[in-house]
């Protein structure tokens, strides 16, 4: 199944985005600058439960000033959905419900980011309990990162 298939990316205002990284235990966060073009992690929050959760995040996206959000979306290395794609989707429902107003949510194909994030860690020597605590946050600056480089539009610079 084609990348592009979960990609469900709509027009968003300038400003900036929120990309999530959800997780059972831990949810990754990581906000863009203004021109959507670097991403920068700003920490991990615990799942305690979906409504805490949502609360929390509103509460983000309202102190940042969000326009957008770019959610994780965890799919098998063959591309297919599995059992956490389904739980991140009915999160995505869960959070368009308590945001208002309301933002678009893109999903974003994630499987490679927690893998790229676990080899930073381990070449910047962080190990153990740092290590899980590090490494959604590092997934969701990734995700994000991702996610900006390939919606960035193409501007031709003139040469003099």
């Amino acid at each position: 199944m084609d990348v592009n298939e979960h990609d469900t990316h709509r027009e968003v205002l300038p400003g900036r985005l929120l990309g999530i990284d959800y997780g059972e235990v831990r949810v990754g966060l990581a906000i863009s600058d203004e021109g959507q073009v670097i991403a920068t992690s700003i920490g991990a929050i615990h799942n305690k439960n979906h409504s805490q959760l949502v609360k929390e995040i509103a509460q983000i996206i309202r102190d940042r000033k969000v326009v957008g959000v770019v959610l994780g979306l965890p799919l098998n290395m063959k591309g297919t959905e599995g059992p956490m794609a389904f739980n991140v989707r009915d999160f995505r429902s869960r959070l368009e419900l308590g945001l208002d107003p309301p933002l678009p949510i893109s999903l974003m194909d994630e499987r490679w980011s927690s893998q790229a994030a676990l080899r930073v860690l381990r070449e910047g020597s962080v190990r153990g309990r740092k290590q899980r605590q590090k490494v959604d946050q590092l997934s969701a600056q990734i995700m994000l990162q991702t996610y900006l480089d390939r919606n960035r539009p193409f501007v031709e610079e003139e040469w003099e």
